[in-house]
């Protein structure tokens, strides 16, 4: 209800940071926000982090941390037992606030009647923070984030809810920088949840004029987060739109989209009307099922054409099949010369022998003039089957001495199946004095 009166109550406010849990704390968080007769200024920024069960724990912690480490600035904090909660945002009139949970909300989750009860609970509170985005409430949200420990299980509606908000709000969202959407966020079918937030944040009114990071997938764990057939033709359509003018980062799982959801998406990224990325990480196939054909193909169109020629940071995840290898030869050509790619992340790959040698035969400085950072570490979900062999670093290694390799400062090559022989092929590498600049090599 003190938010809820906004500038009023809170005239000096600049920064909010709400960290709270999505089914003990947020229903009645936005229950005050509505019940209030104004809104937070436009110039307070509010990064919002949504928790599962257990967040509100690491939420404290931050706080405490926060509390003990900042100097000069006062910060509040409100926690969900609401004595004394008014006072505790009132005296953090100087410049910032951060909200989090407490111990005693966990324990009272763990009390509820069910998982019905929890799912129920949820949808609510994302209904009821929809809401208050749509009533222009929070103008100056800057960060709306799902933690990766989420474990949430929203159902479809919550999640349509949720993204035409985005789209559909009384004040434009002017503000909002980062959309981070990991975790196991919906129930009954990830991709359906999926699709109906990116349509409805993708088929409003308004666009986001100021979103520079969307992140609609996990590296981490067993936790996947796909996009769906509709979410990617959804979001294709948004970005050749120009709805997101100034997005730099992109992170997407394509896992289950089908090849006219890929040609919608890669349609969008190519767009005249869609932004430059500086940062792509896409998940095409994964240790089991192998990335479809045709989809690679669409893919490489896109690099083919020099849409991506600005990248600074470029992430491939997931199994390029041996005939597929190929792919990755055509980063480096012609238009796609990625003249500006300083950090490429391979480690979420397959890296049989054949795929690395395709690799090799495209990774020279003059494909990457400005590569400094090259991360080739098999992942600990997939390292008995994926990772790189002596033989496959032979391959580059024996490239990289006949050519000149890129102008690298670090080598990830942490938890590969490499052996002796390989560290000889790494040995005669570095004696040849290609490698110059080479400061770290991480054999793990």
């Amino acid at each position: 209800e003190v938010l809820g009166r906004g500038r009023e109550a809170l005239p000096s406010l600049k920064i909010l940071e709400l960290k709270v849990g999505v089914c003990r704390g947020l229903e009645s968080l936005c229950a005050g926000l509505l019940e209030g007769t104004g809104s937070l200024p436009a110039s307070t920024r509010v990064d919002l982090c949504l928790c599962g069960d257990g967040g509100g724990q690491e939420g404290e912690e931050e706080i405490e941390s926060e509390e003990e480490g900042e100097e000069g600035d006062h910060v509040g904090v409100l926690s969900d037992n609401e004595e004394g909660a008014e006072e505790s945002v009132a005296e953090a009139d100087d410049s910032s606030v951060s909200i989090g949970g407490g111990e005693e909300g966990i324990e009272e989750e763990g009390e509820g009647d069910g998982d019905r009860d929890g799912e129920d609970a949820a949808d609510r509170s994302i209904l009821a923070l929809s809401a208050v985005l749509r009533a222009g409430k929070i103008p100056g949200l800057r960060k709306v984030e799902f933690d990766e420990s989420f474990g949430l299980v929203l159902g479809r509606e919550a999640g349509k809810a949720f993204g035409e908000a985005f789209s559909d709000a009384v004040v434009c969202l002017s503000a909002l920088e980062e959309i981070k959407l990991v975790g196991d966020i919906f129930r009954d079918g990830e991709e359906e949840g999926m699709e109906a937030l990116l349509e409805g944040m993708c088929g409003g009114l308004q666009g986001l004029p100021s979103l520079k990071t969307l992140r609609c997938l996990q590296t981490t764990g067993n936790v996947a987060v796909y996009l769906g057939e509709k979410g990617a033709q959804a979001l294709g359509a948004g970005l050749s739109t120009g709805r997101f003018p100034s997005l730099s980062s992109l992170w997407l799982t394509c896992n289950y989209v089908e090849n006219k959801g890929m040609q919608a998406l890669c349609g969008g990224i190519s767009s005249p009307k869609a932004p430059r990325l500086r940062s792509l990480c896409l998940e095409l196939g994964d240790c089991f099922d192998p990335a479809v054909p045709a989809q690679v193909e669409i893919l490489s169109g896109v690099f083919a054409g020099g849409s991506l020629s600005r990248l600074d940071f470029l992430s491939l995840e997931g199994n390029f099949a041996p005939a597929e290898a190929t792919t990755l030869c055509r980063l480096g050509s012609g238009k796609a010369r990625l003249s500006q790619l300083t950090t490429l992340d391979l480690s979420q790959m397959v890296l049989h022998t054949e795929h690395v040698r395709a690799f090799a035969e495209i990774s020279d400085a003059q494909r990457f003039p400005w590569l400094q950072k090259l991360v080739m570490s098999a992942s600990l979900e997939t390292l008995d089957s994926t990772g790189m062999t002596d033989e496959g670093l032979r391959a580059l290694t024996d490239a990289w001495v006949d050519r000149d390799p890129p102008p690298l400062c670090e080598w990830d090559l942490e938890d590969n199946a490499l052996t002796d022989e390989g560290a000889s092929c790494l040995v005669s590498l570095l004696s040849s004095g290609k490698m110059s600049g080479l400061q770290e090599v991480n054999l793990g």
